[in-house]
């Protein structure tokens, strides 16, 4: 990648090149970011995507990847939380409505934003 003119970070590259397994707090960020893409990319797609079943598991991962990451305290971490009540006190089969699936990305896309930037400033 870096011959294509790609930054590449030395974890990325330890990892490209099978030498090293994620673990520990750069695991959790790591999974947070890619919860937060996850569940945005669920919530745009709509329909059976936006359902309780499909939904709870990958909020209350993101929940843990943030737990994990030490981010217990912050505003994101707390709307996270909040969704994961909401969406957990919902039936399995239940789906959300285009204005809640509305809702829930700005909320969470919010949330992303405030973790990136408070990995960024406990880095």
């Amino acid at each position: 990648l870096a011959q294509y003119g790609f930054q590449v970070p030395e974890m990325a590259r330890q990892r490209l090149a099978g030498r090293t397994k994620r673990s520990g707090v750069a695991a959790a960020i790591y999974e947070a970011a890619a919860l937060g893409v996850t569940i945005s990319d669920f919530l745009s797609l709509g329909g059976e995507a936006s359902s309780m079943d499909s939904l709870v598991p990958a909020v209350k991962d993101f929940l843990r990847s943030q737990q994990e990451a030490g981010a217990e305290g912050t505003n994101s971490y707390k709307i996270v939380k909040s969704w994961v009540d909401k969406l957990s006190a919902r039936p399995a089969s239940d789906i959300l409505s285009m204005d809640e699936a509305r809702q829930m990305k700005m909320e969470l896309e919010d949330a992303s934003n405030q973790f990136r930037v408070w990995t960024q400033s406990h880095a």
